[in-house]
């Protein structure tokens, strides 16, 4: 049996996702993704599904063509290479054309053996080297026909020269086999069209952008690992407190590579390391405490990948000496809490340790229900045991007044403002 059973305590709102509208496009650098496109078969099975294909960076497109492995400064501007007939030549449009169609979330697809960080990085090259290269004609006449095996997947003779002929699927299908990671044999690429180079009927194609995504493997969205080295959650901060991050792109090795890290604090962005790493990426802040007010600080820490995804962690540490609620179990927000007494405990943990007398004597429930107190050994940490069941459907507050105490008599903070004579007030929402 069950309860709404949460708490409102100021200092234990964690909140992530602060930084709002930050959009993770389920991509890897290299990655394959995919639109509908239908076209009428001219043998009679009417319209087909043959797709539209790009390969997915994250740099700006419109101006960033060297084709440089280094990518240095991706700078977080999701785009794809394609050829199209939209621009009749190898170029590069927003990711947006990809999210307006059937693949909504923008999941990338790759070969099934992941390449990694520095492969995905040629392929990108491989791609932009191909800058220019005209889209072919589709003809009736086989004179001026150019939809056929290799004309599709034609390169430049140098890159960026513009002599070169790609179909969007020629495009993916090449720089996947210059790193030997091709999906279609030579005899089905010849398949490629409803007719040959000469206009012969030879059926419904093989080798056509749906068929490539069928062919490939759905990668999905990995974002980058990332670790709070120190400080930790719950500390208490004074003078110059380092901020050490380590973070790497997951799996490790198999990803896009690290682009940048940002770390605010008290949501104020404070140091942005935006050198691009292959591997693990150590972060070092040095955060000057003084001057700063008393109180809880909340510090967090964005690592993103070359492709856009992006991880986060945050941590409250508290300047000051007064003891502070780091966390509650049920925690805030917490519903459908068990009402059996054997199944239901309220675990508070303090900063420091506390006072047993003055700390028992400070918290109190209501609706009363009798219980008894667990202290952990060294005395943070103390579980609210029930005596009796709970109540269905009541709303149960559960309050530390400032008369608790640390075992060196300063008083609870209960707000987090620095300031002592504070209540830390525990209810539903």
């Amino acid at each position: 049996m069950r309860i709404k059973f949460s708490f409102s305590v100021l200092i234990l709102l964690f909140s992530f996702g602060l930084f709002a509208n930050e959009y993770s496009p389920g991509s890897e650098i290299g990655n394959a993704v995919f639109r509908p496109l239908s076209v009428y078969d001219p043998g009679g099975q009417g319209w087909c599904m043959i797709g539209h294909t790009a390969l997915y960076r994250c740099s700006n497109g419109n101006r960033d063509w060297s084709p440089d492995t280094s990518m240095k400064n991706s700078d977080l501007t999701q785009s794809v290479i394609q050829a199209t007939g939209e621009g009749t030549v190898v170029g590069w449009h927003t990711f947006q054309f990809f999210l307006g169609g059937y693949q909504a979330d923008g999941w990338g697809y790759t070969s099934s053996n992941r390449p990694n960080t520095v492969t995905r990085l040629k392929l990108i090259k491989d791609a932009k080297e191909q800058y220019g290269a005209k889209y072919p004609k589709l003809r009736a006449n086989p004179d001026e026909n150019e939809w056929y095996y290799p004309k599709i997947m034609t390169p430049n003779s140098s890159p960026g020269s513009g002599d070169g002929c790609f179909r969007c699927d020629g495009l993916v299908e090449y720089v996947y086999e210059q790193e030997n990671m091709g999906f279609f044999s030579e005899d089905e690429k010849y398949h490629c069209w409803f007719r040959d180079s000469l206009g012969h009927w030879i059926g419904f194609p093989i080798f056509y952008p749906q068929a490539l995504r069928e062919r490939m493997t759905d990668e999905g969205c990995y974002p980058p690992y990332l670790e709070m080295v120190e400080p930790q959650n719950g500390d208490t901060i004074e003078n110059v407190v380092p901020i050490v991050v380590n973070t790497y792109d997951r799996p490790q090795g198999i990803g896009s590579g690290i682009d940048r890290v940002d770390i605010f604090i008290d949501r104020n962005l404070m140091y942005r390391d935006d050198e691009d790493c292959d591997g693990v990426k150590e972060v070092n802040y040095t955060w000057d405490t003084n001057g700063v007010n008393a109180g809880l600080h909340r510090i967090t820490v964005k690592s993103y990948d070359r492709a856009g995804n992006m991880a986060e962690k945050e941590i409250l540490v508290y300047k000051g000496h007064a003891p502070w609620v780091i966390w509650t179990t049920p925690a805030d927000g917490a519903t459908d809490i068990e009402v059996d007494k054997d199944k239901v405990d309220v675990f508070i943990v303090f900063s420091k340790a506390m006072d047993r007398v003055s700390t028992e004597g400070a918290i109190s429930i209501s609706p009363s229900v009798p219980f008894h107190f667990i202290w952990n050994a060294d005395n943070k940490g103390i579980t609210m045991k029930f005596n009796d069941h709970l109540n269905y459907c009541e709303e149960y507050i559960v309050t530390v007044s400032d008369d608790a105490k640390s075992e060196d008599g300063i008083k609870l903070d209960g707000n987090g403002d620095g300031g002592y004579n504070r209540e830390i007030v525990i209810r539903e929402a």
